[in-house]
């Protein structure tokens, strides 16, 4: 059993093949959205397929272009188990942004924590510092996921003080800087992803039932073997399913 905990299927040319492709090999794929009106319609269009679950999601890049998607996500809240792609991007294209981006994201964090809390898979390149900050403020009983994570040594421990997990794809564990991270996340807050379609293999963007590529990774870096390794994220994504917060009850939902 695989597990890819942050990939974009509606962004692919063929989404449904895609999606059965990986549910015909038993793979747990966490579909994530980048704005709000995508959440519905992968509901239904993926609703056949057991495995597969779909996020809420506002992408913070867009925050800029389509911050009015704010209302859209927090009427949708209530009816969604899971929350993602939400976060901070700091980096120097999206700078102008900044400050409706931490505006935008303390509310989901809030209005999370009103509801009991989610499950969700966050973005913080280029703004970890700020994403740990509004974390330790405003969790509540969510469970974050840092999606990608490049911080340093010292926000990931502080990452990791904080509860949050980690979904580690295959661009950074072939990375130096991903690799010294991965020394110093437990073991049993990692969880694996591809990002598909936007990661690429030998000019291939990766699919869901090619994150055996992403464990394979994990076998390398930890001495352990591919079965082990599986056996590890299998019992990680338990876990972490078992850690789910119960959703509050809202009237008209």
């Amino acid at each position: 059993m695989d597990v890819d905990f942050h990939c974009h299927l509606d962004l692919y040319s063929n989404p449904t093949e895609v999606a059965a492709e990986a549910d015909s090999i038993g793979c747990y794929v966490l579909s994530v959205t980048t704005t709000p009106a995508a959440w519905e319609g992968n509901q239904s269009r993926f609703a056949r397929f057991d495995r597969i679950k779909v996020a809420l999601g506002l992408h913070p890049e867009l925050i800029g272009s389509r911050g009015k998607d704010l209302k859209l996500f927090l009427e949708l809240l209530p009816c969604a188990e899971y929350v993602g792609e939400v976060g901070i991007d700091g980096s120097s294209r999206f700078k102008s942004s900044i400050e409706r981006q931490k505006y935008a994201f303390e509310r989901v964090l809030s209005e999370c924590a009103n509801l009991g809390g989610r499950i969700m898979s966050i973005h913080s390149r280029g703004a970890e510092d700020e994403v740990l900050q509004m974390l330790e403020k405003n969790c509540g009983a969510s469970v974050p996921v840092l999606h990608w994570f490049t911080g340093t040594i010292k926000q990931a421990k502080k990452a990791i003080q904080l509860g949050c997990w980690f979904s580690l794809g295959y661009p950074m564990l072939r990375s130096a800087r991903g690799r010294r991270l991965l020394k110093v996340l437990p073991f049993d807050r990692v969880i694996t992803e591809t990002d598909g379609p936007f990661v690429a293999v030998k000019g291939k963007s990766m699919v869901p039932a090619e994150v055996f590529q992403v464990r394979n990774l994990l076998a390398e870096e930890w001495n352990l073997s591919e079965d082990e390794v599986e056996m590890r994220i299998r019992e990680n994504f338990r876990r972490l399913m078992r850690s789910k917060p119960r959703m509050v009850r809202v009237e008209g939902n």
